[in-house]
């Protein structure tokens, strides 16, 4: 194999190893009165990886459907904190964040915004989201993606400025990469394969 090659095929095993089994959560039996009372527990969410939701009251009506948890009333906030049983490479969707609405992420590795839809929302911290337009068009309201890279808890904190908001945002995970020691190991044989001689 040639110095070519070789780089190749280590890049694409270390890029498995770091991104391996991306998913949307399911938080099928989402039950909001266990959830803001102590907590409910979503077990094998996340391969083997449970993860327990953990909320604050409002008056705001909460519900999971879909790959989607929806948020949606009058003028309140409220709070979800994640808290998984082994860290995770977290990530999140957000579909309709519009100029009454602001987003805060707390626990990310910093958590960063890439734009995906919509205008683009005014950003502060490590990280809050505020929209800045209305509707669903290219100039409406913001559709986007965060990554918080690796995890074990993170908290999402929603802001209605105004009545009759509602929006809808999505929880990912990939297992993390594995133990120090194996991470080593595969990047030890990594770079003999690249450093070997041609053949």
């Amino acid at each position: 194999m040639n110095l070519k090659h070789n780089l190749t095929l280590f890049c694409v095993l270390l890029l498995a190893v770091q991104t391996a089994n991306a998913e949307w959560l399911d938080f099928t039996g989402w039950d909001e009165s266990l959830i803001t009372g102590g907590g409910q527990t979503f077990n094998n969410v996340c391969g083997d990886t449970n993860v327990t939701v953990t909320g604050t009251t409002s008056s705001f009506a909460t519900s999971f459907s879909g790959d989607d948890i929806f948020i949606g009333g009058n003028t309140d906030s409220l709070s979800f904190t994640f808290t998984f049983d082994a860290p995770v490479n977290a990530m999140m969707d957000i579909h309709t964040l519009d100029s009454d609405e602001v987003l805060t992420i707390t626990g990310g590795n910093p958590a960063t915004y890439n734009h995906v839809f919509g205008n683009m929302p005014n950003q502060s911290g490590s990280l809050v989201l505020s929209g800045t337009a209305y509707g669903i068009s290219p100039t409406g309201a913001s559709h986007g993606e965060i990554d918080l890279g690796t995890v074990s808890s993170f908290t999402v904190s929603y802001e209605a400025l105004k009545d009759n908001k509602f929006d809808r945002f999505s929880v990912g995970c990939s297992e993390v990469v594995p133990e120090p020691g194996t991470l080593m190991l595969i990047l030890l044989g990594g770079m003999a394969m690249v450093c070997g001689r041609r053949s």
